[in-house]
This record gives structure tokens, C-alpha cells and sequence, in this order.
């Protein structure tokens, strides 16, 4: 019945093509019988819910009416300029740029002691927060102490950046030397899985195919020993 009421041509009270909405009709458009129909709007009747006009009989619901009202006042005031009280303010105060969407200021994180220029302050700050959660506490005699380490790393040839991102992605809490990259701007002495192929191209080891190496596989475990096996450089 609400619904009906919200859409009538007078909005909170059962009108069709001006004239009242009989109780068949209602009865039909909300698909009850007619004796569940007088039992249910006796009792809307009776609490209050609905209510009938006096002089039409049409039943309407006061809430919808009253708002229906006050909604066609502020239309009137919206189009002849809205509340002259609320016109031509000045505002207390500007909205100033450190302040969220969410009416929150934003929090500018920034490190308690100078950080060198070869540091990126977005890696410093994941890798504080590994020992944040790490429960590890991260005063700034700490922090003088993990930039001189990383200082000595840089001093020596290494990529102090590699340490820090080593440590960020095991959750270390402390920095250790780096094991791969370059040093003194020479690659590891640890040959690749590429050297090992093209090495084994030149040398004229047993494989399967072999007749010598073809028996019971020992070619193959012979290339995969010498391979996989310590070197010497």
C-alpha cells in the first residue's frame, strides 16, 4: 500500500483519476481477497498507520502527506534562491591540502635522523617496518648504526640497496653483506647454468648416445657429476 501511495497522483493518498481508490480496487492492486484485505486495513485503521479523508473517504498514510508537503516548501524556496540567512557567507576557514577526504589529516612519515642521498627513504621505511613487526626495536643509535654498516658495504664495492632489499623480503632485522651481485665491477666466480651448458658443448665427456657412455647410463651421471660437482677458478 505504500508503494501505491507513492506513486498515487496525490503522493501518500490512494487516488486513481482523481477520485479515491475504492477497497476492491486496492484489494486487487496488492493482491489480497477482499476479507484479508478488510482485516489488514482494519488494523492499519485502528494502530494509526493509515488513516481516512473525512470528506473523499480516500485512505492515506499522514507521514507521506506531511513530507510530501514540506518537500514542495523547499522546492518553492530552492527556486526563488534558497534560505537569504544562508546566502552570501564567508567561510570560517579554508580547507587546507593536509586534510583526507575522510575529514582526517594526513600524517607525513618522515625518518628521525638524515638518511645519506643513496638511500631512498621508501626503502628505509619497508625496511623498518620488517622490524616493526618483527617486535625489533629501531632507535636512532640503531639507525646510525645499520647506515654505517650499509656505508661500509658501499665503501667496498658492493650495492648496499641489495642488502636492504634482501633483508625486507626475508624479514631480517639486520643488514648482512650482499652474495650475489657485482663486486669491484666483476660478475661472481659462480658459473651459470649457461656457462655449464656451453662448456659441456666443448667437452668431449660421454653422454648416452656414446658407445662408451651408452651402458647402464654412466655417461650421463659422469656429465651431470662433473657439472654439478665443486670447481676450481
Amino acid at each position: 500500500m505504500l508503494d501505491l501511495m507513492h506513486d498515487s497522483e496525490r503522493r501518500g493518498v490512494l487516488v486513481l483519476n482523481g477520485r479515491a481508490m475504492t477497497d476492491d480496487q486496492i484489494s486487487r492492486a496488492i493482491g489480497l481477497d477482499n476479507q484479508s484485505f478488510n482485516q489488514t486495513l482494519g488494523r492499519l485503521l485502528t494502530s494509526g498507520v493509515a488513516s481516512r479523508e473525512e470528506e473523499t473517504g480516500a485512505i492515506f498514510n499522514r507521514r507521506m502527506v506531511r513530507d510530501e508537503e514540506i518537500r514542495k516548501i523547499r522546492t518553492c524556496a530552492g527556486l526563488k534562491g534558497g534560505n537569504p540567512n544562508l546566502l552570501n557567507q564567508t567561510p570560517k576557514q579554508n580547507p587546507t591540502p593536509s586534510l583526507s577526504p575522510s575529514g582526517k589529516k594526513t600524517k607525513v612519515r618522515k625518518c628521525s635522523i638524515p638518511l645519506p642521498d643513496w638511500i631512498p627513504e621508501n626503502l628505509w621505511f619497508e625496511y623498518e617496518d620488517v622490524r616493526k613487526r618483527k617486535r625489533a626495536a629501531m632507535t636512532d643509535p640503531i639507525r646510525f648504526r645499520i647506515i654505517k654498516r650499509l656505508t661500509e658495504f658501499k665503501e667496498s664495492g658492493l650495492d648496499p640497496l641489495i642488502s636492504l632489499e634482501n633483508s625486507i623480503r626475508n624479514c631480517y632485522t639486520d643488514v648482512f653483506e650482499p652474495k650475489t651481485g657485482a663486486k669491484n665491477g666483476t660478475q661472481n666466480n659462480r658459473p651459470s647454468l649457461a656457462d655449464i651448458a656451453a662448456e659441456s658443448g666443448k667437452n668431449s665427456s660421454p653422454s648416452d648416445g656414446d658407445a662408451q657412455g651408452s651402458k647402464d647410463g654412466r655417461g650421463f651421471l659422469e656429465f651431470v657429476q662433473q657439472s654439478t660437482g665443486p670447481r676450481t677458478v
